[in-house]
Parts: structure tokens; sequence; C-alpha cells
């Protein structure tokens, strides 16, 4: 970018532009047409270049066509220069202009349809023009200049006479600017900002760098109008204002972070799209509320007219101004806001109640035309009713309803019969028919991914009395997955409840609150290995099978006489429960019935646990500084989060910042393995054999060696390859000793990793690698080559290859990349030189790039290229470790190169 100049973020080439106009100006003049899109900073940019020249001796006029008076704008013209030149007093231009004005008002008057005086007060405008010039350099600002029919003619008649013209003007607001287009010295098109200049304008105007996370969510939420300056600073001026951006550390390096990032971002109160449709009268209101909570059918406007008693014609004339003002989108026959935060915007302003009476009143339109015998779809009858919430007044037949149409949908669309069913259970009342849409409620959740709405069914139905025992057994599964995924514990009174009714199940209680609060040693499993009532898979919210796997890949002890854990615990699980991510792990005990959370502190967790595993060290600190902001801590995932942004700020040397983060991780079991790779990691552990009998006592703490003991163990062989004390294998296999007793797995890749140096065989270490590349585990694709390249050393071969394989996966992370740049100039190498090329990006992976400009989540790239959303986390790893991005923000900003739509 070049030179920063106040009042124009990201706009220096465009300011480049302008000034060069002015200088090829010389007595000729210069006509410089400026286009974007509505919101892109148009006005900013003019009023920057304004202050700019104005403050370089040019004597700048500035004015809108808006309301000039008249089709060609010299009315508009006149009242700008006379404006400007009576304050200073300039005799001769004030007189020129008068003279200008009675032209017009002549030609204003004249009713003989003669040209005669059009051309008298375009002669006229021209001396005024050649009469500015005359004192100096001068500049005619113009905003707006689409507001009239014809500016052609005046404003090119202003820059021939000797001054330079910049005229403003919307892309394809109006037909008729092509011609000014084509009267143009020089056109000007001005394109979003990227989100890398965006977080360059946003830190220079709030103070700080600005953190991906907020980034992320701000482009998100901002849709078709991200990369627009003027909304990206009157949003994060509201955000600021509203308390909801928290700045973290010290100084310049103060990272501007989103408070409660799980909550909607909302567009200003005084953006003038939200502005357009509060003052709009009620039409506006009514149409774009029913759009903001679902999505609005062009063909449902009829029934819009029949629900608020409205002319179905006044609805559509407001759509077209909504649309045309961009502030409604119509794609595929839907109509919504044009982007999330004005939606949110729209909903505050309209508030819950609002709105529910609004689709209360769409629903008994549709019932009205079911009484008449016509045809309704019962879907959309359920939206409305579901959208109507608290004001349906409770009815039983409703929550029948509700249960039969979600019955249908639930195993194609999870989240639509979530809805329903959940706002079905109030009407249920208690009974019978409360229990089956329960029953039915609770996967469905799970399915859809909705932890949220699961701990607000377990309140509801957790206190009842007379469930059945599979259905209390169910909630307190759901009372496990609901706390670990929202961090947040059931009620006292719900827990004490349900360990009334399910004794043989308080184990899940116990592992929620053992997660939630993880200091001293982690509870037994008690769980009756009788399965309960329904007892498959299919027929229960987490099987005692899988439970018992649950505890077990988190290193947590089962009892004998328990159901105990499965024969096999594949690698991907082991390797994500040793780091506390249980949506990876849960996720693959439950296929299908698990639904992959959109939000929440497990959520940041999981997406946090592969940032480190793909080496994205911006990403892990980012995500670490989220969980900090959203909810309590002191969760497992919260010390995880926290000892893995140690570990980055370790191997950057940011010794005060490991200190601050390794703080808020208890010194206790289950966490002191994990404490000890941090400490381990941060300086030249080769020299220092101490370390292994520390990380012994550090895995003996807790059963199994507790969380981390995947990264404890490789960070040990790390230590017993490079170390000469020959006590150090017998300390190695101690720690893998402590490590599998009560019957704990590890990972086949740890295996081979700690073998290697047991057995001094480098082959077996670089065999554990070659599968980590595979999967891009850089973690145990550095410690694999480290313990390859140190057991080369000690059995006299090259270590040279190994070394520059662990260099290279290191450099694009923070995986111990100086310690390894130590160990090459040691051994008197080089890194291997990096070849810059462009990666190959296929169609598949240009769409999902595209999509992720376009603002939509992993979910919403899946509807719309019709996979599963884990499939679109797996096409994303690969984005991000072939491009080098290391955020979604990242990928956006590069896929141009990459061969995506311009």
């Amino acid at each position: 970018m070049g030179r920063r100049r106040r009042g124009v973020p990201g706009r220096s080439d465009a300011h480049a532009t302008l000034d060069a106009a002015l200088q090829a100006a010389g007595d000729q003049g210069r006509l410089v047409l400026v286009r974007g899109p509505r919101g892109i900073g148009k006005s900013t940019l003019l009023t920057g270049i304004g202050e700019e020249w104005r403050r370089n001796g040019v004597r700048v006029v500035e004015t809108s066509l808006a309301g000039s008076g008249d089709d060609m704008g010299f009315a508009g013209l006149v009242r700008a220069v006379r404006d400007h030149f009576e304050r200073i007093g300039d005799a001769h231009v004030v007189d020129a202009t008068s003279r200008l004005a009675a032209t017009v008002a002549a030609r204003e008057t004249a009713d003989d349809g003669s040209p005669e005086p059009l051309v008298r007060a375009t002669d006229a405008l021209a001396r005024l023009s050649r009469t500015l010039r005359d004192g100096g350099p001068t500049a005619l600002v113009v905003d707006e200049a689409d507001a009239i029919a014809a500016p052609t003619l005046a404003l090119s008649t202003f820059a021939r006479a000797g001054c330079v013209v910049v005229a403003a003007v919307t892309t394809g607001a109006q037909p008729w600017m092509r011609a000014l287009a084509r009267a143009a010295d020089t056109v000007v098109d001005l394109p979003p900002l990227s989100a890398r200049a965006a977080g360059e304008v946003i830190g220079e105007r709030f103070g700080g760098v600005v953190d991906d996370g907020l980034l992320d969510a701000l482009w998100a939420a901002l849709g078709d109008l991200a990369g627009h300056p003027p909304t990206i600073l009157s949003t994060m001026d509201y955000l600021d204002r509203t308390d909801r951006i928290v700045r973290l550390g010290q100084g310049r390096r103060q990272h501007l972070c989103l408070r409660d990032s799980d909550n909607s971002i909302e567009l200003a109160p005084d953006h003038p799209l939200a502005v357009r449709i509060r003052t709009g009268g009620p039409v506006a209101g009514r149409l774009a509320g029913a759009a903001t909570v679902l999505p609005l059918r062009v063909d449902d406007l009829p029934l819009l007219a029949e629900a608020t008693l409205g002319d179905v014609d006044a609805y559509g004339r407001v759509l077209d101004d909504l649309v045309a003002a961009g502030a409604l989108v119509v794609q595929q026959g839907l109509v919504a806001p044009v982007c999330p935060a004005l939606g949110a915007r729209i909903a505050h302003d309209h508030g819950a109640k609002s709105l529910g009476r609004l689709h209360r009143a769409f629903a008994a339109a549709l019932l009205r035309r079911i009484g008449r015998g016509e045809q309704a779809d019962p879907t959309l009858l359920a939206d409305h009713l579901t959208a109507a919430g608290a004001t349906m007044p409770p009815d039983g037949r409703m929550a029948a309803s509700l249960a039969a149409v979600a019955r249908a949908t639930q195993h194609r669309d999870p989240e639509r019969a979530a809805r329903w069913l959940r706002a079905a259970l109030p009407h249920a009342g208690g009974g019978p028919d409360a229990e089956q849409i329960l029953d039915q409620l609770l996967p469905v959740l799970v399915r859809a991914g909705r932890y949220g709405w699961l701990a607000e069914a377990v309140g509801i139905a957790g206190l009842r009395r007379c469930l059945p025992s599979h259905t209390y057994s169910d909630l307190a599964s759901a009372a496990l997955l609901a706390a670990v995924h929202t961090g947040t514990p059931v009620t006292p009174e719900v827990s004490q409840a349900l360990r009334d009714a399910v004794p043989n199940r308080v184990d899940a209680l116990d592992l929620a609150d053992w997660w939630l609060h993880p200091v001293g040693p982690p509870p037994l499993s008690t769980s009756d290995p009788r399965p309960p009532v329904e007892g498959t898979a299919d027929g229960t919210l987490l099987a005692p099978a899988e439970f018992a796997a649950l505890r077990t890949a988190l290193r947590l002890p089962v009892e004998p006489d328990g159901t105990g854990a499965p024969a096999v615990l594949d690698d991907e699980m082991l390797l994500a429960a040793s780091l506390g991510d249980l949506v990876a792990v849960v996720g693959r005990l439950l296929g299908p019935r698990y639904g992959t959370p959109p939000d929440g502190p497990l959520a940041a967790h999981h997406r946090l646990v592969t940032a480190f595993r793909r080496g994205d060290s911006t990403t892990v600190l980012s995500l670490a500084r989220q969980m900090e902001l959203a909810g309590p801590p002191g969760s497992a995932a919260h010390a995880v989060a926290r000892a893995l942004a140690a570990e980055v700020h370790g191997q950057r040397g940011e010794a005060a910042l490991v200190e601050q983060s390794l703080s808020g991780v208890v010194a206790t079991q289950p966490f002191l393995g994990l404490r000890w790779w941090v400490t381990a990691g941060t300086g030249a552990i080769y020299d220092q054999p101490s370390l292994l009998h520390d990380g012994l006592r550090a895995l003996r703490s807790a059963p199994g060696g507790g969380l981390g003991v995947e990264l404890s163990l490789a960070r040990m062989a790390e230590i017993g390859a490079w170390t000469t004390d020959a006590d150090a294998p017998r300390v190695l296999e101690d720690a893998l000793t402590a490590s599998r007793d009560h019957g704990f797995p590890l990972s086949e890749d740890l295996g081979l990793i700690v073998r290697s140096v047991l057995e001094a065989e480098p082959a077996l270490a670089q065999a554990a690698a070659d599968r980590a590349r595979d999967r891009d585990d850089q973690p145990t694709l550095v410690s694999a080559c480290l313990v390859a390249a140190g057991v080369s050393v000690q059995t006299n071969a090259d270590p040279a290859q190994c070394l520059r394989q662990a260099h290279a996966a290191a450099a694009t992370g923070a995986h111990g990349a100086p310690r390894i740049g130590a160990l090459l100039r040691a051994h008197g190498l080089r890194p291997a030189r990096q070849r810059a090329s462009q990666p190959n990006v296929s169609a598949v992976e240009t769409q999902i790039i595209e999509l992720i400009r376009d603002g939509h989540t992993n979910r919403q790239i899946a509807a719309r290229i019709r996979m599963s959303e884990k499939t679109v986390e797996t096409y994303l790893t690969r984005l991000y470790s072939r491009t080098g991005c290391r955020s979604r923000v990242e990928l956006a900003t590069v896929h141009l190169s990459l061969g995506g739509r311009e």
C-alpha cells in the first residue's frame, strides 16, 4: 500500500490516480469518473481527496447533485460555486456565477423548445470555469452525479474549460451514466477492500492488531457489504460503543478481539440501509421483518398481504424499492436482507415479540387457507408456527402437527426438524405426547449440532416426574453433551433430579462436572453394564459402550466390571482426545448421529486443535483469545487451549507470554504432562537429560498420563533421540509403560516414534513421518523427523535429510523451528530452499474459496455444493497447507491468484 491518507482508508491507488489527473490537467482540465457499488466508500474517497488537495493549495468546490433542481445539474453547480466563493469574497467568480444563474433561470422559463437557452447556459458555465482556473488550480468534486438524468454536458463543460472535475456514480445505477463514462478522461473503479486491507484500516482507526476471529466474524456478518469501508468502520464503531470490542495485550501489539463471538453482529442503527427500512413505513418494516427470521418467497407476498391486511401491490412496490436501495436481495425467488448484520439489526429494531406476532399472523393466514380447502405447504406452516414462538397459545394439536412434520424431515434436514420439535415441546404439556416428542427431539438436536437447544430441552424435561427410564438415561447423556459443548452445566436441581432418576448413569453427569472443573483425580465410571431399555446405538443417545470409549479416549479410567473399552480406538480419535478435541472424538464415535456445533467453546476448541495440528500458529493464538472471552474459563478445553498458546509463544521466544498462558493451566493432574511439554520445548532441550525424569513424573501423575500424553511422549522421544544420557531409553520405556497402564492405548504413530529411539532404528520414525504428512499433522511430523535425525546421529548415519524435512515442516508454523535451525547449523547444514510455486486448485476448491469470500460458513458451503460439512473442513485443511494461508480471511484474499472469479 502507498502512504496512508486521513479519511481514505485503503484507497491509495485511487488517490494516486486522482493526483495524476490533477497534475495532468494543465490548462485543458480533466474529467474523472469514480464508480463503485453503493456503500463502497465513494463519498469517503471524495472527502479525503478534497481535504488533501485543499491542504496543497488547490481551490476545491464540493457538491452533490442530489436535489439539484434541474435535470442537467446547472442549478446545483451554481449553488455550490456561489456558496464557496461568497465565503472567500472573490468578486470575479461571484459575478460569473450570477451570470450563469441568470442563464439557468432563463432556460428554465423558456417554453419555445429552442436550444439557444441551453447554449447560453453552457457558455456561461464555461466562462465561470475559466474564471475559476485563472485564480489558480481548481477542482470540482461532485458526489451522487447519477442523481440527475443528464449531468454529462455540465460536468464535461466545466472540465474542458480548465478545471479538474471528479464525479462519483454508483455502478450500474442508471443506464444513462454510460454517456458520462464515455466523456470522462479517466474512470476509477473502486473495488471492495480486501480483508487484509480492511484489517489495516480497522487497526489504524481503533489502535491495535485486528484479531483474525474478529475479522472473520465481521466479514461473515457483513456478507455482500464486506469490503465497504464506511460500513466496516460504522459497524466497528457500534461494536466498540456497545462493549463488544476487547483490547488484549499492551502497546502497539494489543489485539482487537470480539466479545461474545457467538452472538450476532448488527449494523449500526444509523447505517443508511437500517434507516431506509426504519423510515420506509409499516409496509417496509413488515416486509423486512418477514424476510429476517425466515427466507421469504416472492410468491408469498399475497400471503403476507393477507396476513397483515395489506395490499399486495404495495408490498411489491416496496420490495422493488428496497432491492434497488440494496437493503434486500432476491435470489432464486427468496427475499432476504443483503447481509446477516442487517438482518440482526432488523430483528433488534422490531423485537422478538413483534416478529413473533408477524409470523403468528402468517400461520393464521395459512390455517385459514387450509380451512377453505386450499393447498398449503405443511413445512411452511411449521416454519411460521415455530417463528411465532411464545405468541402462540399452547395447543396440543399444534404439538402433534409439528412433531409429525419433523418426523418426515429429521433425517433429511435435522436443523429444520429440530426447530419444529423444539417449538412443539412447550405445546405438548405433559404426558405421553411430551415423552414422545422428547424422545424424538434429543437425538435430532444432537444430529443438528444444536447443543444450546439441547441444554434448554434438558432443563425443561429434567425436572419432570414419571418419564421412562430410557428417557432419563438419554437426558443424562444429553446433559453431558450440552455441558461440554456450551461450557455451562445443568442447574443443580436438574442434576440432582437426573441422579435420583437414573442412579446407574451418574457417570455421564460426573464426566460433565469433571470436564468443566478438571481439578483432582477423575471420577471412576460406575455405569451399569446392562444397556437401558432401548440399548442399541440407534435407540439411545449415547450407548454405554460409546460412553466407555469416550472415557478411554480421554484417558479416564473405567472400572473392570463396567462395560470396558472397545477393542480398537483409531489414531485420529486418540490424537484428538489427547488434546481434548471432543468434537472430533464424539463425531467418530457417533458418526452421522452427531452434528458438528456451529458455535460455542467446544467448536472454537475444535478449530484451535485443527489449526495447531496443521501448524497455523496465528489462528491458534486468535482462537485461544476467543475462548478466553467466550465464557467462564476453567474447563479442560480452556486449559488445553492455554497450553497450546503457550507452546506457540515459547517457539516464538516470548517467555513472558508463555508464563501468562501457563498460569491458567492448573499444576495438577491431568495437566502436568501438558505443562511439562510446553516447558521442555522452550529451550535447547537436548542438553538437559534431567527433563526426561521430570517428564516421567508428570506422566505418572495421572492415569494413562492425562491430557496431552501423545505430545508429551513425542517430546520425550525427541530428547531421548538427541541426548547422550545412557539412562534415557530406560526412562522413555518407563514413560511408555505409565501411559499404557490400565489398558490405555496410544496411537500407532507414537508407537513408531518411541520404538525408533528404543530400537535405534530411524526408519521407524520415518514411517511415522510419512503417515503424519499424509494427514497434515505437523506436530507429529516434526517430532518424527527430529527423532529420525537424532537416531541417525546416534547410529552414525547422515541426519541431513531428516533435519531438513523437520525444518521444512516447522517453517510455516511454530513447532520447534528455532530449535531445528540450531541443529541444522550445529551440523553444518542449511535449510532446503523452498520452491515458490503456484498451488493447483481444483474446481471444487475454487468454489469453496469463493463461497468463503461471500461470507458463507462451512455448514452453508456444504449445503451449497452438496457435500458433508466434515468434507468441507478436509478441503479447507488441505488448502491452508498448500497456500500457506492461516485463516479463512487470508484464504479469501488470495483466491484470485488461484483461478477464482474477479
